[in-house]
C-alpha cells in the first residue's frame, strides 16, 4: 500500500488495449480523464474535465419558456415554446386551461454548438403525432396519444424555418446549406413511421434564388410565397414536387386559408402600414390576386380566419386586429384588441377553438398563453391567461430568502417581476411571494434590513418593504426621467444607507435611502469620457469601481469620500465591454463580453496593473462573485464556472456545470457555502463545490509513435478508491 498526496489507492484494475497502424513519427502523447460515479451530479458539458465538481443541491424553476406557436385539436392545445419545449393544455374549459405536461428534448452543449438557437417556429398535429420544429435541431416526432406523457419517437435533421403537415407528410421550408444566390429549400418528409422519418423529394432554391415563406396545404396542392410571387406546388408525387403555377402578388410573409378557395396573405412594408391580400385559388393552377387591403397594422405576424372573420396579430402595435371578410373582395376592419392586463401583447401565433370558432388561443412570446372570447368580434374578452414566467435574470440573497428577478424573452425593458423564494430548505426552494412590474424592466435587486431596492430601467429606484416576505409593500421611489438610455445595476451601502444606481448615459446616481419612504438624491456623477456606458460597479468604503459596457471597455476608479466632489483616480482600458466587477483584497476581477476574466492588482489605486487575462472561449460572461480562493462566474452559454485564483497570474478553471441547454446563466452569488445562479429558463439553481471522494475511474491513454512504421496506442483503465480531504468551501 502506498500513500501519495492524501490519496489512498486500493484494488488496482488494469486493462491494456494495443492497436497498431502505420505512421512515421516518433512522439509520446499523454491524456487523462477523471470521472465520478455519483449519479446525483448532472452536468452535460462535453469535452471539458476538471479537478472538482459542482453538485446540484436544489432548484426553483416555475417557468415554461416563450410561447411561439399554438395548435388546437379537440379539447387539447399544443404550445411550442422557446427554447425547444412543448406544452400540452386541457382546454375543455376555456376559462381555466390546465397544463397537462411538458416535453423538452435533452441535448448536450459544447463550445462548437454553444450559441444554440432553440427557437421553435412551429407545432403541427397529425392524429396522435405532434411534430415540433426545433429550428437547427430539425423536426421532432412526438407521440401524444397520452397527453400527460408525450414520448419522442423520432427525429429528422434540418434547419427548419416553416412547415405544415398533411396526413403522413411534413412539408418543410428548410434553410439549406448553400446561399450563393440567396434562397432556401422546400422538402417533403414522410413520417408514416415516425420513428424513421425520411426525405422523399425537394425543390432547392439555394442556387436559383427565392425564399419560400409559410406553406399552406389546400386541394392537394401546397401554396407558398417565395419573394414577390405566390406559387402552387404539385405534391401528388412526394418524390418529385414541382412548381406548377405562379402569380405576382407583390410579396407576402404570412398565409392563411379561408375555406378551400381563398388565401389571405399578410405583407409588411418598411415605414408603412401592412397589407392584407386576397388570392383566389379555386383553380390551383391559375391563382388570382383579387384585392389588396391596407390595414392599420405595422407588422402582421399570424393570420387565422373563419368564413366571415379574419384575426391577425401585430407585435409592433401589440394588438390583435379583427377584419370582416364576409365580402371576400372587400375586407373591412371591425376593431382591434389590446391586452386588458396592462401588458403589451407580443403574439406570434393564433388558433381558433373547435367547433364554433368562438374562442381564440394566443401564443404570446413575452408573457404566456392567452384564451380570448371572440363571439362578439367588436368586443373581444379575456377568458384565461397562463403565465409562462420569464428568464431568471438577477439575484439577491438575504437570510433564508432569495430574491429572483425575471425578464421576458427578447424584450429587456418590457414587464418583469421579482420572486421571493424561501431557501431555508435548499433541496426544496419554495415561492412565497411575487411582485409584478408590468410596464418596465427590473434590472437589478439588492436587499438589506427588510427592504428590497430595485433598479427600474426607465424610471430609477423603487423600494419595497419585505420585512414580511409574504406581503410585499411598495414604500418609496426615486424617479429620474431620462431621455435616452436605461438604469442598470445597483449597489447598496449597508453602513451609509446609500444606493448607488448606474445609468448607461447619465452616469452614477448616489441616493440617500435612510428614509426608505422618501429616498433623495445625494449626488450625481456624470462621466464625460466618450463611449463610457456605465452599467456596473463595486463599492469598497470610499472607493467606487465603475465599469463601461461600451465597445471599448473601461474601468474607472473614483474616490467618493466627498460625494459632491468625486475624484477620478485612474482609468483602465480593455478591448471589449465590461460586464461585471468584483474586488477582494488588493485585486479587482473584471469580466467582458468576450474574455472570461481579467485580474488587476489595485494596490496602487492610481496605477492598477493587469496581472492575468483568462479566456475559456465560451463567450459572454454576464456576472461574477469572488470568495476566498475562487471566482464564480456566470456565462450565458458556458454555464456556472469556478476559477481558482490562488495564483493571480495564472487563474485556472477547476469546475463547471451546465445542467441542460435551457439554462442561460445570468447571475451568480456565493452564500453560506453554496453557489446560487439565476439560470434563464431553469430559474434559481443551487450548487455546492465538491471534490469527488468516492470510487473514481482514471483513464490514461498513451500513444507511442515508433520511428519506423509502427503506432501503438495503450489505454489503461485504473479503478481506485479516493480519500481526498475536501477544501473549505467558505473561503476566507
Amino acid at each position: 500500500m502506498q500513500r501519495k498526496i492524501g490519496v489512498q489507492l486500493q484494488g488496482w484494475l488494469m486493462i491494456v488495449f494495443l492497436l497498431a497502424v502505420s505512421l512515421n513519427n516518433n512522439r509520446v502523447l499523454m491524456h487523462a480523464l477523471a470521472t465520478t460515479n455519483d449519479e446525483s451530479i448532472k452536468n452535460i458539458l462535453v469535452g471539458e474535465h476538471f479537478k472538482q465538481t459542482l453538485k446540484k443541491m436544489g432548484q426553483y424553476r416555475n417557468r415554461f419558456g416563450a410561447p411561439v406557436d399554438v395548435e388546437v385539436q379537440d379539447e387539447l392545445a399544443f404550445v411550442a415554446s422557446d427554447p425547444g419545449t412543448l406544452l400540452i393544455f386541457n382546454i375543455s374549459d376555456p376559462t381555466s386551461s390546465q397544463l397537462l405536461s411538458t416535453f423538452s428534448e435533452e441535448r448536450t452543449v459544447s463550445q462548437e454548438d454553444r450559441a444554440i438557437n432553440d427557437f421553435v417556429p412551429w407545432i403541427e398535429i397529425s392524429g396522435n403525432i405532434a411534430v415540433l420544429a426545433d429550428y437547427d435541431k430539425g423536426l421532432l416526432f412526438i407521440n401524444v396519444s397520452n397527453p400527460t406523457m408525450p414520448i419522442l419517437l423520432g427525429k429528422f435533421q434540418g434547419k427548419i424555418e416553416r412547415f405544415t403537415v398533411q396526413g403522413n407528410f411534413a412539408y418543410v421550408i428548410d434553410r439549406g446549406t448553400a446561399h450563393s444566390a440567396g434562397g432556401n429549400v422546400f422538402r417533403i418528409i414522410n413520417f408514416s413511421d415516425p420513428t424513421r422519418p425520411f426525405l422523399t423529394g425537394e425543390i432547392n432554391r439555394t442556387q436559383s434564388g427565392g425564399y419560400y415563406s409559410e406553406p399552406v396545404f389546400s386541394k392537394g396542392y401546397l401554396f407558398t410565397s417565395p419573394d414577390a410571387n405566390l406559387v402552387t406546388i404539385d405534391v401528388s408525387d412526394p418524390s418529385n414536387p414541382v412548381e406548377v403555377a405562379s402569380v405576382d402578388i407583390g410579396g407576402g410573409n404570412e398565409l392563411a386559408k379561408v375555406g378551400d378557395n381563398y388565401l389571405l396573405v399578410g405583407s409588411d412594408r418598411i415605414g408603412e402600414s401592412s397589407l392584407l391580400k386576397v388570392v383566389n385559388i379555386t383553380d390551383p393552377l391559375a391563382p388570382e390576386l383579387l384585392t389588396t387591403f391596407e390595414t392599420s397594422a405595422k407588422d402582421i405576424d399570424c393570420i387565422v380566419a373563419t368564413s366571415s372573420t379574419a384575426f391577425f396579430s401585430d407585435t409592433y402595435r401589440h394588438r390583435i386586429y379583427i377584419i370582416n371578410i364576409t365580402d371576400i373582395e372587400h375586407p373591412t376592419e371591425i376593431s382591434h384588441f389590446n391586452n386588458s392586463l396592462g401588458i403589451n401583447f407580443n403574439i406570434y401565433a393564433l388558433a381558433l377553438g373547435e367547433p364554433l370558432n368562438e374562442v381564440l388561443y394566443c401564443a404570446d412570446y413575452t408573457s404566456g398563453f392567452y384564451t380570448l372570447d371572440v363571439s362578439n368580434v367588436r368586443q373581444l374578452a379575456l377568458l384565461d391567461y397562463f403565465d409562462t414566467n420569464g428568464k431568471a435574470w438577477r439575484l439577491a440573497i438575504d437570510g433564508d430568502y432569495a430574491y429572483l428577478v425575471s425578464k421576458p424573452a427578447g424584450f429587456f425593458f418590457s414587464h418583469s417581476r421579482l420572486e421571493i423564494i424561501n431557501i431555508a430548505n435548499t433541496s426544496h426552494p419554495e415561492l412565497v411571494a411575487t411582485y409584478k412590474y408590468p410596464h418596465n424592466g427590473i434590472m437589478d435587486v439588492a436587499v438589506a434590513d427588510g427592504y428590497a431596492y430595485l433598479s427600474i430601467a426607465k424610471i430609477g429606484l423603487q423600494i419595497l418593504d419585505v420585512h414580511n416576505p409574504t406581503n410585499i409593500v411598495l414604500v418609496g421611489n426615486y424617479t429620474y426621467q431620462s431621455q435616452i438610455g436605461n438604469f442598470h445595476n445597483l449597489w447598496f451601502d449597508t453602513k451609509l444607507k446609500f444606493c448607488y444606481l448606474t445609468h448607461d448615459n447619465y452616469g452614477l446616481f448616489i441616493i440617500n435611502c435612510r428614509k426608505p419612504t422618501n429616498p433623495t438624491l445625494n449626488s450625481h456623477i456624470q462621466i464625460a469620457e466618450p463611449g463610457f456606458q456605465l452599467t456596473n460597479l463595486f463599492v469598497e468604503g470610499e472607493i467606487a469601481y465603475l465599469t463601461s459596457i461600451g465597445y471599448d471597455g473601461i474601468m474607472l476608479i473614483v474616490d467618493t469620500s466627498i460625494p459632491a466632489n468625486p475624484v477620478a483616480l485612474s482609468w483602465v482600458y480593455f478591448s471589449a465591454g465590461l460586464t461585471d466587477i468584483f474586488v477582494q483584497g488588493k485585486f479587482a476581477y473584471v469580466t467582458t463580453w468576450f474574455d472570461t476574466l481579467y485580474v488587476l492588482d489595485i494596490t496602487d489605486k492610481r496605477n492598477p496593473v493587469k496581472t492575468a487575462q483568462f479566456n475559456n472561449n465560451w463567450g459572454w460572461t454576464e456576472a461574477l462573485c469572488v470568495k476566498g480562493p475562487y471566482a464564480y462566474i456566470a456565462q450565458i452559454y458556458g454555464g456556472l464556472r469556478v476559477i481558482d485564483i490562488t495564483n493571480p497570474h495564472d487563474p485556472v478553471t477547476i469546475a463547471a456545470v451546465i445542467d441542460d441547454y435551457r439554462g442561460f446563466c445570468n447571475d451568480v452569488l456565493y452564500h453560506d457555502g453554496l453557489i446560487f445562479i439565476a439560470d434563464g429558463w431553469n430559474g434559481l439553481e443551487i450548487y455546492q463545490l465538491v471534490t469527488p471522494n468516492n470510487v473514481a475511474k482514471i483513464l490514461y491513454s498513451t500513444a507511442f509513435l515508433l520511428p519506423t512504421s509502427g503506432f501503438v496506442l495503450v489505454l489503461i483503465l485504473i479503478e481506485r478508491k479516493s480519500h481526498i480531504k475536501k477544501r473549505d468551501l467558505k473561503g476566507t
